[in-house]
């Protein structure tokens, strides 16, 4: 439902995918975790799924308490590798929710989950803000994200440094409805990995129905959630589908690649 792109170390960044109500067969590849993705997952009260962590990222997994489930520690019938794609490890790694409940019953990790979710329109709604169907943000150098859309459908494709996005399952482009750009501020650590200080207050922006808004958030505290907010300073409300939160440093560029 969810998914977060948030950099990890240098100018590479990670994926951190939300599952609610979904149930794929086939999840991966499924990767070591960093700090970041623990704050993020301490928002949702969730699971998370990692294959090893980074050393900051093991200390987090301890200090907040995190439930979790780690493929160097539970074995193959949860997390597995998955010859079939032609990948080789660590790209390998694979999971499906069926394998991720039935673990998280039998050590006895809560299925009830409280989280305050967003709210979102009825039908398809645009939020008044400035036309801008296509747009690229350029993260890190060598490290960019662009969303192309399609108006006949109401929601983006999806590129990454050029290429288009698809399901490895079925090969079929990433269908994006919302994109969420949160301006927050990295630092870095003795490892040379990043932390993320996102709470206080910041600014962000909305992409969604081909148009552009400018967005604020606050959060209270490392483990409460981020609230987002319209200019008007009302609860952001989104169009139901799938969206991506990019978590991004201060000041990247965001460019308007429409042709007209």
């Amino acid at each position: 439902e969810i998914v977060y792109e948030i950099r990890v170390e240098g100018d590479f960044t990670r994926y951190l995918a939300l599952y609610q109500v979904t149930d794929p067969d086939v999840i991966g590849p499924v990767r070591s975790t960093r700090s970041p993705f623990i704050t993020k997952i301490m928002e949702y009260n969730g699971i998370l799924v990692h294959y090893g962590a980074s050393y900051t990222g093991d200390e987090d997994l301890i200090t907040y308490g995190i439930n979790n489930i780690d493929g160097m520690a539970v074995g193959g019938s949860t997390i597995y590798r998955n010859h079939s794609v032609g990948k080789v490890a660590p790209h390998n790694a694979y999971s499906g929710m069926e394998e991720i409940r039935s673990y998280s019953k039998q050590v006895g990790y809560s299925e009830e989950n409280e989280f305050k979710g967003f709210a979102f329109y009825e039908k398809p709604t645009a939020p008044g803000g400035e036309k801008v169907h296509d747009f690229t943000l350029y993260l890190r150098p060598g490290n960019t994200s662009a969303y192309e859309y399609q108006e006949d459908k109401g929601f983006y494709h999806r590129y990454k440094d050029g290429s288009l996005q698809v399901d490895e399952n079925d090969q079929e482009p990433l269908e994006v409805t919302n994109i969420i750009v949160q301006y927050a501020d990295y630092y870095g650590s003795d490892t040379g990995h990043v932390y993320i200080n996102d709470e206080g207050e910041g600014e962000g922006v909305l992409f969604t129905q081909g148009q552009r808004v400018d967005i604020t958030w606050k959060k209270e505290s490392k483990s409460s959630p981020t609230e987002f907010f319209d200019k008007e300073g009302n609860p952001l409300k989104l169009n139901v589908g799938q969206t991506f939160i990019q978590v991004v440093d201060f000041g990247i560029a965001i460019e308007n690649d429409d042709q007209e």
